[in-house]
């Protein structure tokens, strides 16, 4: 049968070519154990308006349980993430954790947002969590935080978090220049959705949009005409919505057969450049005895505004979870994400030191618009 015409992601990914030649793997910024951290979860990448590659974490302080005493932490590369600065403590307090680094960057003034979500230690509820912001002038060298949780969450929600991931600023369209974050907020009745917060004045003041039709961890990347598409993590799969007017209203909630996933779900990142949308996530592997199934992080491409995903490419064999995506100068995408040697993540409930690390890779994926079909082109199951 024509693998150009397969209808789902895993018969897809029997196409998926691993030009070694177009992945480097450059660092490891983030190991578990390292600099008194017992785990390092929750990627998330920024380039400051130096250039300076910026990668945001969770760092976990005594378990690699979620909601555990938890920091926010940050490595910086001056030199495309070949090395990195010593580590930064740029947000907590007490026994909380600080979760979801969510980070955008205002090409004009380069000031840099960085939203997290703070929960208090292992907190079974949201309803004491805080929406905090914390902001940069000076390329994230020293930051300043404020609590902004009864200004944005909608009325009578409480926050969930964010992402995770990275936010985006819109470079076309009528809402051009605006500053989108993805938050997810539980509603009155229980409910979780996701909503995005946003700021047309360069991050001066924020203004949160309305509910999507679904919530759970999602990333947004920038579409074709300033269009926001928000991919979203599920049991087993991927969903999708489009936004048209900014991230304020959303199209239909639809599923994503092509993209490959984890019969679990995991959290997976989008990007937007040059009107071609990146999708980069586990397509999961078989799990053992000791290991789960995340792995073979791979990236596809679409150039017909996510209706079609084509060219999936392998980065990595080995195990692979949460990522972020960040364009580079020179025409790569820069990739941090959580990596492991074996073929998914060891499921003993010690975990040791080791056990997980932060990889930064760079990727020259096809950016071409062009709209002929690449190797491993499928088209949306009907």
């Amino acid at each position: 049968m024509n693998a150009f015409i397969l209808p789902t992601a895993l018969l897809c990914l029997a196409s998926v070519l691993p030009a070694a030649d177009d992945i480097k793997t450059l660092s490891t910024p983030f190991s578990a154990g390292g600099d008194g951290y017992h785990s390092y979860r929750i990627p998330a990448l920024a380039i400051a308006r130096n250039g300076d590659i910026l990668a945001f974490a969770e760092g976990r302080i005594d378990t690699w349980k979620d909601k555990s005493r938890t920091h926010t932490v940050l490595r910086r590369s001056s030199d495309g993430g070949k090395t990195w600065k010593p580590m930064q403590t740029i947000a907590q307090h007490g026994t909380d954790a600080y979760m979801d680094p969510c980070p955008v960057v205002d090409s004009k003034s380069g000031a840099i947002y960085l939203f997290v979500a703070r929960w208090p230690q292992y907190a079974s509820s949201t309803d004491k969590n805080s929406l905090i912001l914390l902001s940069s002038r000076d390329n994230g060298r020293t930051w300043q935080e404020k609590n902004m949780t009864s200004a944005l969450l909608a009325k009578g929600n409480r926050l969930v978090g964010f992402g995770p991931g990275s936010g985006i600023q819109l470079t076309q369209g009528p809402h051009k220049g605006r500053l989108v974050v993805p938050s997810r907020q539980q509603l009155p009745d229980g409910k979780t959705k996701d909503f995005m917060i946003f700021s047309d004045d360069g991050g001066k003041t924020w203004k949160t949009g309305q509910a999507a039709p679904a919530g759970g961890e999602g990333q947004i990347a920038e579409g074709p005409s300033g269009t926001i598409h928000l991919n979203l993590r599920a049991s087993g799969k991927r969903r999708s919505t489009v936004s048209r007017d900014g991230g304020t209203t959303w199209s239909p909630l639809r599923d994503e057969p092509q993209l490959a996933a984890p019969d679990k779900g995991c959290h997976a990142s989008v990007l937007g450049r040059n009107g071609i949308l990146l999708f980069c996530g586990p397509s999961g592997t078989e799990p053992t005895g000791t290991t789960d199934n995340r792995g073979n992080l791979t990236l596809y491409t679409s150039r017909d505004a996510g209706q079609t995903w084509s060219s999936p490419l392998l980065l990595s064999s080995k195990a692979s979870g949460y990522s972020c995506m960040a364009p580079l100068p020179d025409g790569t995408i820069a990739v941090l994400y959580e990596a492991a040697n074996g073929t998914g993540f060891i499921r003993n409930p010690q975990r040791p030191a080791g056990w997980m690390r932060l990889d930064f890779l760079v990727a020259k994926p096809p950016l071409n618009n062009s709209t002929k079909s690449g190797s491993g082109t499928s088209q949306r199951k009907k």
